[in-house]
């Protein structure tokens, strides 16, 4: 940067700085700015979180509780980073390992730690449903609900009208693929007519 560019710089900030005759700049001749490095924050930590988690639930958003960055040799200086393996959404805590590449090219393991909420808009029901009740599309309705400990996936809501309840659920609670079925067209003990026909002849 040379000293003119540098002060044209400075002449559109001083505008906002109270006039005083003691105030004096004095700008060097030479500016030399030193790269240390890609940025090695917490910000920068969940932003990537949050794209590898995204590859596994796209419609999903991600709320930290809390992060852990690992205390770094003051020795480091931090030439790149990036996560290690990241296997499916995170149950709450979470620990990932942390490759960190110096300038020197050597490169040293550490760990990320932390708490994460996974929250997700799912199907709710909108009112008490007993057991063997016919879901209607009136019966359930959209809202965003935490589901960082769920073991089931949330139905379909365009897929869900038709469907029967397999076990009572409160008003507000989510409905599970589990939580539901398809009517069965024959049930055990039903007597059903079976017929065969041919040409000219049926049984």
């Amino acid at each position: 940067l040379s000293s003119r560019s540098l002060s044209k710089i400075l002449r559109k900030h001083l505008g906002s700085l109270k006039k005083s005759s003691e105030m004096t700049f004095k700008i060097p001749s030479e500016v030399i700015i030193e790269n240390m490095g890609h940025d090695f924050n917490k910000d920068a930590a969940e932003k990537r979180l949050r794209k590898r988690w995204q590859t596994y639930c796209a419609d999903c958003r991600f709320e930290f509780d809390l992060m852990h960055l690992p205390r770094l040799p003051k020795s480091t200086t931090v030439e790149s980073w990036q996560m290690g393996q990241v296997k499916g959404l995170p149950k709450g805590s979470f620990t990932y390992p942390l490759i960190v590449t110096d300038k020197s090219g050597k490169q040293s393991k550490f760990w990320i730690q932390g708490q994460a909420r996974v929250l997700r808009s799912v199907p709710v029901a909108k009112r008490h449903l007993a057991f063997g009740q016919t879901l209607l599309a009136e019966d359930v309705e959209l809202a965003e609900r935490d589901v960082t400990y769920a073991f089931d996936e949330p139905s379909n809501l365009k897929e869900i009208q038709g469907l029967i309840i397999k076990r009572t659920l409160p008003a507000g609670h989510v409905v599970w693929q589990g939580s539901v079925e398809r009517p069965r067209a024959v049930r055990r003990g039903q007597p059903v007519r079976v017929t065969l026909n041919e040409d000219g002849w049926s049984l």
